[in-house]
């Protein structure tokens, strides 16, 4: 790994609800894995395929409107945290972004 990419891992990436209900913060794992930090809150979509099985294990809890994370969570990607956050399909590498507004995929060198 170069420098860059270990400075990548501390970085923290942010996604917020255009309605403003949810917020949730995450980091990079490695090259690929995504990990979205504890506290994160989530869109109440419990029908979404990604919410049901996190929330069958225990991984996001309804609190009041949304979900929230109790723990780190590590998904394989990206895009299916960001999918889990908003509840429904996303883009991960375009959805995740820094204090700065530079997104996930621009920060590691995938484009916009």
């Amino acid at each position: 790994m170069t420098q860059d990419q270990f400075r990548l891992l501390d970085e923290v990436f942010y996604r917020r609800s255009s309605d403003g209900q949810v917020t949730a913060k995450g980091k990079l794992e490695g090259l690929e894995s995504f990990r979205v930090l504890a506290g994160s809150t989530a869109k109440g979509s419990p029908n979404w395929v990604v919410q049901e099985q996190l929330i069958r294990s225990r991984a996001l809890v309804p609190q009041g409107k949304v979900f929230v994370f109790p723990r780190d969570y590590v998904f394989s990607t990206p895009s299916p945290a960001a999918e889990a956050v908003l509840g429904r399909k996303a883009n991960g590498w375009k959805e995740w972004k820094t204090k700065g507004g530079k997104t996930l995929g621009e920060a590691v060198g995938r484009g916009r």
